[in-house]
């Protein structure tokens, strides 16, 4: 057998015939990229002064056992990509390792019981790897720098992703560990308040705000207090990452996406300090089957689209400190306007509060709605305002209505009458497109004008003209 070693790192074995097992020799600190490629071993024993296996260094390579060694930092990107293997993980970056046997085939990990001293001691070994401190861990000697610097340079080739509870449990570690210079933890939290996806730039974060704070004599206590009490807010940035994705705008945040599937959906009233006064029209674009929905007092306006095919919403909770919006019978209405922006599924029409406006898509998707009358006290309707109402089948309207805008009434396909006030002139384009079973249009207006495209795809009032 031979190995080919520089600096302290195997860049290439070569194998004679018939070896069972094979020890690396000791001192040797990396195990290089393609150094064990396609060889087939019985066993091959790593001594506990390696630090580093490079990326694919077990390149499809055949072996029964190996022991990844507890003095192994970090684990490259499919630096395990063994076949038939039964792997030993006493060392290695816990938060790699599912990446590092990527290529890997037919192999069984097997990992040592948990224990929180194994927990802080990875935690440690994953910053080492990157750069950002000179020791492995508390307790060993010190390392060549020279390899330091080595791993610094090669911190960017990989960057796992750590969740929010790893980064947060990273921190309180450090922090009972006593190795952090300040109480600071602002910098690291506003940043990952900034991320597009918060989650997944933990990491990114987390490194350079550790880079920052990292010293070996602090205020214990005082930083174990921080961190524990920023924690404890139900609202702090990674409870809210469980959920939902979040970015700033001016005044506030703004929530564009729901990730969760829960039958009653609370919109946080803040993301960390800042305000939630806002959501995208998109956010529930990956789960529309929850009922209820809770809106916090900072909320300020909803686009009514963003509750496009939720059919299974039965009331809006508002908090009673909201003064923009309400929850009026259960409905969702902007106040200031008096618009209806969102009806539930039963409430034909909110009573208990005049309404003066129904909003775009504002009966879109709701079910158990058979008759909708239209009070005077409504004098705009936006267009799609019924669109996709599913069980509509007659609607009246008051005296304030003047025109019905375009897609007024698209997609109700059990509609079947329609009953307009003589205020009423005009009838927009594909009003009523693909009302199907739509039969009886009654109005009382001499100058009642209809686009030509007003009944598209009703079968039966086309019949009937």
């Amino acid at each position: 057998m031979g190995f080919s070693v520089k600096n302290g790192k195997v860049v290439k074995y070569s194998q004679s015939s018939a070896e069972g097992i094979v020890r690396v020799p000791y001192g040797v600190l990396a195990i290089g990229s393609s150094s064990f490629s396609k060889v087939r071993l019985e066993e091959l024993i790593l001594p506990n002064t390696v630090l580093y296996i490079d990326d694919k260094a077990f390149r499809s390579t055949y072996l029964d056992r190996i022991v990844i060694p507890a003095s192994v930092c970090y684990l490259g990107l499919g630096s395990l990509g063994l076949i038939n293997t039964t792997i030993f993980i006493e060392g290695g970056d816990r938060f790699c390792v599912e990446d590092a046997a990527r290529y890997a085939s037919n192999v069984t990990m097997v990992y040592p019981e948990f224990s929180f001293a194994k927990l802080k001691r990875d935690i440690y070994r994953f910053f080492f790897a990157r750069g950002f401190i000179e020791y492995p861990d508390l307790y060993s000697g010190a390392v060549r720098e020279e390899y330091v610097r080595y791993l610094f340079r090669q911190r960017n080739e990989y960057l796992p992703i750590i969740y929010e509870k790893d980064a947060v449990r990273v921190l309180e570690i450090f922090a009972e560990a006593g190795v952090l210079k300040s109480t600071n933890y602002g910098s690291f939290y506003d940043a990952a308040l900034q991320s597009k996806n918060p989650p997944k730039k933990c990491l990114f974060f987390l490194e350079n705000w550790y880079q920052n704070n990292v010293v070996r004599e602090a205020p214990e206590n005082d930083v174990v207090k921080n961190i524990r009490e920023i924690l404890s807010d139900p609202y702090n940035v990674f409870e809210i990452c469980k959920k939902w994705r979040f970015r700033r705008i001016d005044g506030g945040m703004e929530l564009t996406a729901y990730l969760g599937q829960d039958a009653v959906v609370c919109i946080p009233e803040r993301v960390g300090k800042e305000t939630v006064i806002a959501v995208g029209d998109k956010v529930f674009e990956r789960y529309k089957g929850f009922r209820e929905v809770h809106l916090p007092c900072g909320m300020r306006d909803i686009n009514p689209y963003v509750f496009s095919g939720c059919k299974n919403i039965k009331r809006f909770v508002v908090d009673p400190k909201n003064t923009f919006l309400a929850a009026v019978d259960g409905c969702l209405v902007f106040t200031p306007l008096r618009k209806l922006l969102r009806a539930v599924n039963g409430v034909p029409f909110p009573s208990s509060t005049p309404v003066c406006r129904i909003a775009y898509m504002a009966y879109n998707g709701v079910r158990g709605v058979r008759e909708v009358h239209v009070p005077d006290s409504v004098c705009e309707l936006s267009d799609y305002a019924f669109s996709g109402c599913v069980d509509l089948k007659k609607c009246t309207f008051g005296s304030g209505i003047t025109a019905l805008p375009d897609y007024a009434f698209a997609f109700c396909e059990k509609l079947e009458e329609v009953f307009l006030s003589d205020t009423v002139s005009y009838v927009g384009r594909y009003a009523f497109y693909t009302c199907k079973n739509l039969w009886n249009l009654s109005y009382t207006s001499p100058s009642l004008r209809c686009d030509t495209s007003a009944f598209y795809g009703c079968s039966k009032w086309n019949q009937k003209r």
